[in-house]
Order: C-alpha cells, then structure tokens, then sequence
C-alpha cells in the first residue's frame, strides 16, 4: 500500500511540474518581426523550419515578377504547430522571391486568435495561419491553415489572380 501511495505521489508531482511548465510557455502577441522567431526561445522550431524548407524553384521564379505589387499579412500563433511549420517555410519563399520586408506585416495572436490591438477585427481569423494577400489595400484571397498544394503554389496562383479556393474555409 505504502508503495502504491509513493507511485502515485510520485506521479502527481510529475503532472503537476509539467502542468506549471506548459503554463509558463512565452507566447508573442501583436505585431512582431520574423527576427522575433529567431530567437533562442522560438529557435528551436523556427530555424529548422526555415532550412528545411525547399521552395520549388520554378514556381519561385514565377513569383518574383510579381509579387512587389502585393503586401502580405500574417496571422499565426507561436503556440500553433501549423504556424511553426508554415511561417518559416512561407518566409523562406519570400526571401527567395526578394518580397519587400515593408510590405510584409506579421502578427501573432493568442489561442482564441485575438489580439489586444484587435488586429484581427473585420478580419475573419479562425485558424492559424493565416496568410492574407492585397493588391493596392484590397485582399485578394488567403491561404488558411495550411496550402491546398504547397505555399509557392498557392502563392503563384494569388499573385497571378488565378481561381483559388483556400482550405479549411467555413
């Protein structure tokens, strides 16, 4: 019995570290900066995230005659796995394309895809990311959640202004 109630302690302390661990994760909120992602604290997803990534190098090429005519805004969570894989990724096509940082706004929200500034009002953030494209402060279509074939593609077909019907759309 004495055993039994040990194990048992044992394994509450365990949860109960883990539990107060978790509760402790430092998530961004607002706008911030992809360099933000590059910090030791989001590092350890970012980085990998970004280099492992392989654009298709056509569709890339394609790309870069356009896309300065469009500004991009970024809903993600760094809390979100999907954020954590796409965002470097997507990042990592914009620097093969030479997109302009300026026209580029990042923003991360909280669980409930809120921010403080209420960023996401009017907006329509359900799932994370979400990737908004515009041409002259119209939107043109998003990529939400995840591409329907791979970021480049659904890129190629926003800037290009081909049809396009993003996932994961209610």
């Amino acid at each position: 019995m004495k055993k039994i109630f040990i194990l048992a302690t044992l394994l509450f302390s365990v949860l109960t570290v883990s539990a107060q661990k978790k509760s402790k994760e430092v998530f961004l909120m607002g706008k911030i900066e992809a360099s933000d992602l590059q910090t030791v604290t989001y590092n350890d997803w970012y980085q990998p995230n970004y280099q492992n990534y392989t654009p298709d190098a056509k569709v890339v090429e394609q790309i870069k005659s356009k896309i300065n005519q469009y500004t991009i805004t970024i809903f993600m969570g760094t809390w979100c796995e999907d954020s954590q894989h796409s965002i470097p990724a997507f990042f990592k096509i914009l620097d093969q394309v030479g997109m302009d940082k300026s026209k580029v706004t990042l923003i991360a929200v909280d669980r409930d895809k809120k921010t403080k500034e209420g960023f996401e009002n009017k907006i329509n953030i359900f799932k994370v990311p979400t990737i908004l494209v515009f041409k002259d402060g119209e939107e043109v279509n998003r990529i939400i959640e995840t591409p329907v074939e791979t970021l480049e593609k659904d890129l190629l077909k926003l800037v290009t202004g081909q049809h396009y019907v993003p996932n994961n759309t209610y």
